[in-house]
Parts: C-alpha cells; sequence; structure tokens
C-alpha cells in the first residue's frame, strides 16, 4: 500500500489554485487595455498604466484561478464636476458612460453599470470590476 504524502498533495492543491502564467498574461494585457481606453478618454494620455490601480486579492498577490480582478481607476476632477451637475443620477451616468467606452473595446463581453462599479464578464470566465 502507498503511503499518504501530504506535503506532496497540499502543494499540488495550492498549485492547482494559483493562476497560471497565461491566466496573468491575459489579465495584465486586459488591465493595460482598459486602463489606456480610460485614460484616452478621460484624461488624454496614451498610458496603459497611470490612474489605475489593482486592488483586491489581485492587488495583494493573493488571487486564485477563481478570483475577480479589481482594478481601481482615478478619473479628472472635471468628470466629476460634469457628472455632479446631472439633475438625476449623475453617479450612474458615469458608469453608463465608462460602460459605453469599454464595450466599444470588448463588444462580446457582458458590461454592467452597477451600483459603484462598472463589472465585465469576459467569455473565458476571468471577470474584472471597475
Amino acid at each position: 500500500m502507498k503511503e499518504f504524502d501530504a506535503k506532496k498533495h497540499f502543494l499540488k492543491f495550492i498549485r492547482n489554485l494559483k493562476t497560471s502564467d497565461e491566466q496573468e498574461e491575459i489579465i495584465l494585457k486586459r488591465v493595460a487595455k482598459i486602463t489606456k481606453v480610460i485614460n484616452l478618454e478621460y484624461w488624454e494620455i496614451h498610458s496603459e498604466s497611470k490612474n489605475s490601480t489593482l486592488v483586491g486579492s489581485y492587488g495583494r498577490g493573493t488571487a486564485i484561478n477563481l478570483s475577480d480582478v479589481d482594478l481601481l481607476i482615478k478619473l479628472p476632477e472635471n468628470q466629476k464636476q460634469r457628472f455632479t451637475t446631472y439633475l438625476n443620477n449623475g453617479q450612474s451616468a458615469l458608469l453608463q458612460d465608462i460602460k459605453s467606452k469599454l464595450k466599444e473595446v470588448y463588444p462580446t463581453s457582458q458590461i454592467k453599470g452597477d451600483g459603484q462599479i462598472v463589472s465585465i464578464k469576459f467569455s473565458d470566465g476571468i471577470g474584472g470590476r471597475l
């Protein structure tokens, strides 16, 4: 009878939970692309990294392959002023504006403006929240 190797099984378990290198590459490319869209549309700059920060489990480096990706986006003050002038639901209008910009880049993905976030569900199951 084979002896049970707890350490070996635990390491295999951890390896199976980790996000694969391929998934990490896809996620980082999407983060850069989303950041670039936001920067072009709202800041009028060509940057794939400025004004965005990975937060949540990815930001802490504790993500597993089932984790969603949380991306914090900074918008210019003039956008807050622009949407504050709306009579009703300025924040919702802002989220819908962001959603429409992302929909141009990801037309086949499920994108929703919900509460205080915009969420994107990609066909490969990787999801994210802005």
